[in-house]
């Protein structure tokens, strides 16, 4: 039988490409950076022979070539017409970059989705507070200052409630009580019982955040103007009803649930010091959203972005700060060990949708439509870069950690050798060095690849966050743009600077479509060429698939609460009427 064709089979069995994922498995598949080293299932995968792949062997891609160049050179092992049926076709990486424009397509569309959800009730909550105190009968050009900002408060106060009382409901939602292990709780059950466990917190910050307006207002109406002191007092009170859910929803897991008296870690101290423990870990949100409401609050009332030259700089250090503030929450999370992807999603979804709303906003809010176009563009174009560096930055990252490890396991397999004893008198007897634990190399091993996991989850809950950000920061921007822009309590008053008469409400519409569907388009065109990228390297988007409704509900708690932030930043007296 000749040689050459009993081989060809094999050769192809080590071409397998597998269909879920976008890696081809080569000989180095064990050096990939970004490869899970899980393999795939054998119903899952593609191959020439229909045979499952063998697991990817030590060495890498030049050891093999070399191998069989020596091969070649004694005579023996594959040909090599034999050896070039082992590299890819033309026609199965055409397979596979149409497989990653489907799937690039297919998450773009995916990260559209909670915007929709988000977007809609961002416009509703946008279009109720432009109604004013419909408590006391008059337009809002005729309210008072006090009784505006109190409704403006306890509407923005109540969606941030309820907003927030939906994802932790969706979160418990799965989990089976100790009465009935055998059914879950169904989300009605879960959200009455936190609701009858947190009422009288929602009482008591709605009381705290209009108390303190209406102090505020009365006693420094002038300064409250400029200031805004009455919205940062509304976020801390606003805090207190959050960290209650919170602490809330881990009591019925721990107490409760089964699956959380199977962890054995129930918190037994008093509540009063289980509240400030869960304040202490959850303050971050409140200073994030403060420290965003600040930053665009001083540039707005400093009045520094007059030139177009300005709202560039603001792009470009918007970008750096969103950046900074992601790294420094995912450096805080691993090294605290946050492996939970519900969690990692939270982490990265709050801080950039705040951030991208006060960035869009703040740029419509321009020296012109021409200068908000340019700065929409410019943040288009930053992303691809921003995204291609972490990319970069993060299979170099993984790269120097296993190759540390690597060493230092080659370190210990070198020091453990086997002596014979040198003296002719003591009977031969081998002293062996011992290594340390017997299964220390693969916890080792183990903790090794759950920070690898943990960091690609982290890196595609940011990218996945990131994208639908993006796209509910167009949702709540144009909102914003639409009903307040020329309202008597929120307005901008960029027309009279511009000199441009009033438009019509038609010309506010066709405007409003054009800027939201330019914005639109110029997000899809970069995240599908940012996730053909991602996708390529083997960065895990999908992983987000099984978290559609806890996402949309995550998403709509951070675009309501940007809307609340944008129109107590934006509201002011109502202008004399001559």
């Amino acid at each position: 039988m000749n040689d050459r064709h009993a081989l060809l089979p094999v050769m192809r069995r080590n071409s397998p490409i597998c269909r879920r994922s976008t890696t081809i498995y080569t000989p180095d598949a064990a050096s990939n950076p970004l490869c899970l080293a899980a393999p795939c299932a054998p119903e899952s995968c593609m191959m020439v022979a229909r045979a499952q792949p063998p697991p990817p062997s030590p060495g890498s891609l030049n050891a093999g070539l070399t191998k069989i160049q020596q091969l070649l050179a004694a005579g023996t092992g594959p040909k090599i017409d034999q050896v070039a049926v082992a590299v890819p076709s033309s026609r199965q990486r055409r397979l596979r970059t149409s497989r990653l424009c489907s799937q690039s397509a297919r998450m773009v569309l995916k990260a559209m989705r909670p915007a929709i959800t988000s977007g809609i009730f961002a416009w509703l909550l946008t279009y109720t507070l432009t109604l004013g105190n419909i408590l006391t009968g008059q337009p809002p050009a005729s309210q008072s200052d006090a009784d505006f900002l109190a409704m403006t408060t306890t509407v923005s106060t109540a969606c941030h409630c309820l907003s927030l009382l939906v994802p932790f409901a969706m979160s418990l939602q799965n989990l089976h009580p100790i009465q009935r292990p055998d059914a879950p709780w169904s989300f009605r059950e879960i959200l009455t019982r936190l609701g009858r466990r947190t009422w009288w917190l929602c009482l008591l910050t709605h009381g705290l955040a209009i108390s303190a307006e209406y102090a505020i207002v009365s006693g420094a109406e002038d300064f409250a103007a400029v200031y805004k002191p009455h919205f940062y007092m509304a976020c801390l009170a606003n805090t207190i009803y959050r960290v209650g859910v919170d602490e809330a929803s881990r009591s019925i897991f721990q107490r409760e649930t089964v699956e959380g008296v199977r962890k054995r870690h129930v918190n037994t101290a008093q509540y009063w010091k289980r509240y400030v423990h869960v304040g202490g870990q959850a303050a971050n949100f409140t200073v994030m959203a403060m420290v965003v409401a600040a930053l665009v609050h001083v540039s707005t009332v400093l009045n520094l972005l007059s030139t177009q030259q300005d709202l560039l700089l603001f792009s470009l250090a918007s970008v750096a700060f969103k950046a900074v503030v992601l790294t420094v929450t995912k450096r805080f999370a691993l090294k605290r060990g946050c492996n939970h992807l519900k969690k990692i999603y939270v982490l990265t979804a709050v801080p950039t949708v705040m951030i991208n709303t006060q960035v869009r906003l703040v740029m419509l809010r321009g020296v012109g439509p021409g200068s908000s176009l340019n700065g929409f563009l410019l943040l288009g174009l930053l992303e691809p870069v921003l995204r291609a560096t972490k990319v970069w930055h993060l299979r170099r990252s993984i790269r120097n950690v296993v190759s540390l490890r690597s060493q230092a396991q080659s370190r210990v397999s070198n020091r453990s050798v086997i002596a014979i004893s040198p003296s002719p008198r003591a009977p031969l007897r081998p002293h062996i060095r011992k290594r340390g634990p017997p299964h220390s190399g693969l916890t080792r091993r183990g903790s090794l690849l759950n920070w690898r996991q943990s960091l690609l989850h982290f890196h595609a809950a940011e990218t996945h966050a990131d994208m639908c950000s993006e796209y509910i920061a167009i949702a709540c921007s144009t909102s914003i743009f639409f009903f307040l822009r020329h309202h008597s309590r929120f307005g901008w008053n960029n027309v009279e600077l511009h000199g441009v008469g009033s438009p019509s409400v038609s010309e506010e519409v066709v405007q409003t479509f054009v800027v939201g569907c330019y914005q639109v388009g110029i997000e899809m065109v970069v995240d599908f060429a940012c996730c053909f990228l991602e996708l390529s390297y083997g960065v895990p988007l999908h992983a987000a698939d099984n978290l559609g409704g806890f996402l949309t509900a995550v998403f709509t708690s951070c675009a309501l609460t940007s809307i609340s932030i944008s129109a107590m930043l934006s509201v002011h007296k109502a202008a004399p009427r001559g």
